[in-house]
């Protein structure tokens, strides 16, 4: 891993840009995921060892991952003339992670009633995110 010091070349920044690309596509299709299983828990269409204890396990391990992830893009050193485009990218996947938490307090603490409406909100703000970080990153490819 790099230290918070070094400076990546342009090319390097690009190539980890991509990377980063690929994961969001990963974290995002995995927390879509639950929150259609989360939609079948509650309404009753789900096989009989899915319940939302479960579901709440592997959100909890998949945020775990995923701050460590945010904590790697936090550890980036741009070049320069990218570090206001990666402050925005930092600030969308910081607001992305809090929205992954929000998610995960909704399964714990509210009623079924509650949880669909809820968790369909902050899909909408998870794709608003999304579209930050691809903003971004488009911005980084015209830069570069």
């Amino acid at each position: 891993m790099l230290s918070q010091t070094e400076t990546l070349s342009s090319v390097t920044y690009i190539m980890r840009c991509n990377q980063v690309i690929e994961k969001l596509l990963v974290f995002d299709t995995v927390f879509n995921e639950y929150t259609q299983t989360c939609r079948n828990i509650v309404l009753g269409r789900c096989l009989v060892n899915e319940n939302l204890h479960s579901l709440k396990k592997y959100f909890q391990k998949n945020l775990v991952n995923l701050r460590h992830f945010v904590e790697l893009i936090e550890s980036i050193n741009p070049p320069s003339y990218f570090t206001e485009t990666n402050q925005r990218l930092k600030e969308a996947f910081r607001g992305y992670a809090e929205s992954v938490e929000k998610m995960l307090s909704i399964i714990e603490t509210e009623n079924d009633s509650l949880i669909l409406e809820k968790l369909q909100e902050i899909r909408q703000i998870q794709k608003d995110y999304c579209h930050q970080i691809n903003e971004a990153l488009a911005d980084v490819v015209k830069l570069g």
